[in-house]
């Protein structure tokens, strides 16, 4: 997914399922979807572990990859195809690339320092954030292009953007070095 031959590398785009698009997420199952990767953060969802194995099915039918955030035991309980790991979590990713060598392993990063972290884990990606002003972390304060170019470049795996990100500011990342970018409310707001 992420080491592309091509001329033109893909641009992928990745839906973050949270409890901000759970109902609109529900209410799409049957239909398709526009995105090359699901990660499943929807940390407060009361059957996590039910809603987990509908979006696995869903994206595998799809041919779409899922991974489950923060817990590796559930995403190998619901056969998801990795696990993405908050910044404070990130050393998980040793462990559990030794028990799943063929999964996607990825990780958040916020400064510089984590991107030098995450450069010394087996991690097939990072989620760098927030890159705009989110709803989601209404504390912090967004990088803005400079300082994502340069994680970008200090980052020995691929970059995937996050925060804040929809349809009307996608493209304003293209020439930052990011390989995509994800979305969470981002899907809903076409």
């Amino acid at each position: 997914m992420f080491k592309s031959k091509a001329k033109q590398p893909r641009f992928l785009k990745v839906l973050i399922a949270d409890e901000a698009n759970r109902a609109f997420l529900k209410a799409k199952l049957g239909g398709a979807v526009d995105v090359d990767l699901i990660i499943v953060r929807d940390y407060e969802c009361p059957n996590r572990c039910g809603w987990a194995q509908e979006l696995v099915r869903f994206g595998h039918a799809r041919r779409i990859p899922v991974m489950v955030a923060r817990d590796g035991r559930l995403a190998d309980v619901v056969g998801a195809d990795g696990c993405h790991f908050p910044e404070k979590l990130m050393r998980q990713s040793l462990w559990w690339r030794y028990q799943h060598r063929h999964w996607y392993l990825s990780a958040s990063a916020h400064t510089e320092y984590a991107v030098a972290q995450a450069n010394r884990l087996p991690l097939d990606f990072l989620l760098v954030s927030p890159v705009f002003r989110t709803q989601s972390h209404e504390g912090g304060r967004p990088l803005g292009f400079m300082v994502l170019r340069k994680l970008v470049q200090k980052s020995r795996c691929p970059v995937i953007a996050l925060g804040g990100i929809s349809h009307k500011n996608i493209n304003s990342l293209l020439n930052t070095g990011v390989e995509g970018a994800a979305m969470i409310r981002g899907v809903i707001s076409r």
